[in-house]
């Protein structure tokens, strides 16, 4: 079974507080992943758009608009933005 059918399967079933999600995850259809999402209660999920493709991260930016665009590349640009990016994440998340 193709890996983003099983992902939007999971979407549609599981309750998620963060989701990282990529362009090329795709179903059948561009952006399939991402209108998924929008059909269940994971839309009001915290949703990071971490793809390095502007096309593909501006369709799941207008089928999720409350998505964040923060491509991959920028996450582990540096150790110390990373390191920031784990602690935020941390304190988000209470552990």
């Amino acid at each position: 079974m193709c890996r983003a059918i099983s992902l939007i399967r999971a979407y549609a079933t599981a309750s998620f507080d963060l989701i990282s999600l990529d362009y090329n995850i795709q179903g059948e259809q561009e952006g399939d992943a991402a209108r998924k999402i929008a059909e269940t209660p994971n839309r009001d999920a915290r949703i990071i758009i971490h793809s390095m493709n502007p096309k593909g991260a501006a369709l799941i930016s207008s089928i999720l608009p409350d998505a964040v665009a923060f491509p991959v590349n920028k996450t582990i640009a540096s150790n110390a933005r990373f390191k920031r990016l784990r602690e935020g994440l941390a304190r988000w998340s209470g552990l």
